[in-house]
């Protein structure tokens, strides 16, 4: 028999993140047992509802159904500062399967009160994924008319295709866009990682870099990267406006934290810096245990 709900508080639920929910939601049917929850013809409108410190207006559930930890979903958010509309079905019972589609456009990030400065964000991701968890999840993501602004500063991405594959021992992506490709391959310990990384680097720039060698645990980061430049500027003006990176300047990353290698291997036709040019550009950079290689 249909249920309709009028509105509730999840406050309740003794999350500070939550709050007040407005609005009318309606089922056609619900069935519970010990091992599955199954929600039928769920549709509906939310006037307001608060959520990390902002309350968000205009929601719609246009179809939300759920059966054996499987949700299928349209929802619209019409928000003044953020419209997004997630489509497609995802996994509720600790699997990482995913089909997705995502389409955001103006998010006013500051609004929200996620960033400090004025920001605009738009566009559309699909992601298909398949995995046990997210200890183990393998697909695709695909990036369509991304824009991102800051203030006075934009980054445009019309498309992005990314393959990857992650495990506790294992990462392997593959990232082909208009701005550049890259290629990854390793393994990555999350509460080491960086750590690993600024010891490596302050063995080859001491003065800019101080950091204490530490236990790696049980995965080691070990990682391999290539990257092939085609579009650098919007990056570049973003991050450091004086450099300027021709098309097809190539870099290679290799990092081994257990034999304490960090190498960078840089060539370019050529480099612009505050308009000084650099041509023929080749830059090698090594970290071998206790020495240090440079060769430009």
């Amino acid at each position: 028999f249909p249920v309709t709900i009028l509105g509730f508080n999840v406050t309740l639920l003794s999350n500070p993140d939550l709050g007040i929910v407005e609005g009318e939601v309606t089922l056609s049917s619900i069935v519970s047992d010990k091992k599955d929850l199954t929600l039928r013809g769920v549709g509906g409108h939310i006037e307001t509802a608060y959520f990390m410190g902002y309350t968000y207006h205009n929601l719609d559930i246009r179809q939300l159904e759920l059966s054996k930890n499987q949700a299928n979903l349209d929802i619209s958010l019409n928000d003044p500062n953020a419209k997004i509309n997630p489509q497609g079905t995802v996994n509720l019972g600790g699997r990482s399967d995913f089909d997705v589609v995502l389409h955001a456009t103006q998010i006013k990030h500051d609004k929200l009160g996620v960033a400090q400065k004025e920001t605009l964000l738009n566009g559309r991701l699909a992601l298909h994924s398949r995995g046990n968890d997210f200890n183990q999840i393998a697909g695709t993501l695909t990036v369509d008319d991304f824009a991102f602004k800051e203030e006075n500063k934009e980054i445009n991405l019309p498309m992005a295709n990314i393959d990857f594959k992650h495990s506790k021992n294992l990462e392997d992506w593959k990232i082909r866009s208009a701005l550049a490709d890259i290629d990854l391959y390793g393994s990555i310990n999350p509460n080491t990682i960086i750590q690993d990384v600024l010891y490596s680097c302050s063995r080859a720039l001491p003065s800019w870099f101080s950091s204490e060698k530490i236990n790696s645990g049980k995965i080691e980061n070990k990682l391999e990267a290539k990257i092939a430049i085609k579009n650098s500027s919007q990056f570049t003006q973003l991050f450091m406006p004086e450099l300027s990176l021709p098309q097809g300047a190539d870099i290679k990353l290799v990092f081994d934290a257990k034999k304490e290698q960090l190498g960078l291997n840089f060539t370019s036709e050529q480099i612009m810096y505050d308009s000084i040019v650099f041509s023929k550009v080749e830059l090698i950079q090594a970290v071998l245990e206790d020495s240090v290689v440079s060769v430009s």
